[in-house]
């Protein structure tokens, strides 16, 4: 699609003709991205037929502002139908940052075949208009079908209706988490997890027992002070809870810290070097527990040797030693 606006033509057009109401029952947005909730962007377009929505990136291109009237060559997504549908023109009623369904960017091959991106601009259009100026068009139609997908395409079968091409939301989704740059991301991850959770274990229990060998006199000291094993191992574990875990509760606090900082280098590695949606740090409660877990395992068995090695300590001959 092409864009005429008040200073320049461009051809990197992007244009979504939509049924306001439906759209805004059907898609989703998250919060955050615009200055309002999008329903509102809706209701601005829904006030009269040939009003648009324009995407900011034009806005700042072309200096547009709300209240222009643009022109707009919509041309059909289907093979078949690649001539220009006609010239529309409509009234500028707001701008957008984002939108469901728009990148903002297409990736192109320049004649030395190296791929690079450039800027997509968006007009979101009402669908009746289109249609009364074009004609009925191939469309896209999105769906919430509950999960039953199999069931919605039998129906559309049985309709007559033709479907080119089916598109799953979770499939390409889970298709997405199983690409290899991501498998080996979080693979490089989890195995410096843990080998850092070994190496972590591995310290602790170093430190205590070299702690606990050199002050195995001082605990027999204790011991013919009047002191009962029960409260000789109730201070090794009032110990552990102002060391061991003060320690792990910074560590989670400099984790937390740490993801808000630098969590923006990964998109760097992976995102585009120009999109639309910025990104979002989601911690995953269920995650956060089972990391909890593994560190509260490893500090009961460092606990657990801890305890077996003290038990097992001859702090009476240790006082007989001290008097030799």
């Amino acid at each position: 699609m092409s864009i005429k606006g008040a200073k320049a033509l461009s051809d990197n057009g992007e244009m979504m003709a939509i049924q306001t109401q439906e759209f805004g029952e059907t898609a989703w947005m998250r919060d955050g991205l615009l200055d309002k909730h999008w329903y509102y962007y809706l209701n601005d377009l829904a006030k009269k037929a040939d009003n648009v929505l324009v995407s900011s990136n034009a806005r700042d291109e072309f200096g547009l502002k709300v209240g222009d009237t643009i022109t707009f060559n919509p041309v059909s997504a289907n093979k078949a139908y690649q001539d220009t549908m006609g010239a529309l023109t409509g009234t500028i009623c707001g701008f957008v940052d984002a939108w469901p369904g728009f990148t903002g960017y297409t990736t192109i091959t320049d004649e030395d075949g190296k791929k690079k991106q450039e800027s997509t601009y968006l007009v979101v259009a009402n669908y009746g208009y289109v249609e009364s100026s074009c004609g009925a068009q191939p469309a896209e139609i999105w769906m919430k079908t509950g999960g039953d997908n199999e069931k919605v395409m039998d129906t559309i079968e049985k309709s007559g209706v033709t479907i080119e091409s089916t598109q799953d939301m979770k499939q390409n989704m889970a298709l997405a988490k199983q690409a290899a740059m991501i498998q080996i991301t979080n693979g490089m991850l989890t195995l410096s997890f843990l080998v850092v959770t070994i190496l972590c274990l591995i310290g602790f229990l170093i430190y205590w027992i070299t702690s606990i060998r050199q002050r195995e006199l001082l605990f027999g000291i204790y011991r013919a002070m009047g002191m009962s094993m029960k409260e000789i191992v109730r201070m090794l574990l009032n110990e552990q809870v102002f060391c061991s875990l003060l320690a792990i509760l910074c560590g989670v606090i400099s984790g937390i810290l740490t993801s808000k900082l630098f969590i923006a280098l990964i998109t760097i590695a992976y995102a585009p070097e120009h999109h639309v949606l910025p990104y979002q740090l989601y911690t995953s409660v269920g995650d956060m527990i089972r990391i909890g877990m593994i560190v509260l395992c490893m500090l009961g068995g460092g606990i657990y040797i801890l305890a077996r090695m003290l038990s097992r300590m001859k702090i009476a001959q240790a006082i007989k030693m001290g008097e030799d």
